[in-house]
């Protein structure tokens, strides 16, 4: 299965887009010093620390499950 990928940066440091390329790899979460967030179905979505641990959780066991 694909690992997860989990971005740590800055906020400072934000962007609103790389314009993305084909080569690009799609972040499942990000890790600021402000805030948690993981994608949702409209881009990032701010959580709380229990509420990304559950995702990240379900993501994984998710893609094992697919993965046969």
């Amino acid at each position: 299965p694909r690992p997860l990928c989990i971005a740590v940066g800055f906020e400072i440091n934000r962007i609103p887009t790389i314009y993305p390329q084909g080569h690009d790899i799609g972040m499942d979460a990000l890790v600021t010093e402000r805030a948690l967030q993981c994608t949702g179905h409209s881009g990032l979505e701010a959580v709380d620390a229990q509420e990304f641990g559950q995702r990240l959780r379900l993501l994984k066991a998710s893609r094992a499950a697919i993965a046969g």
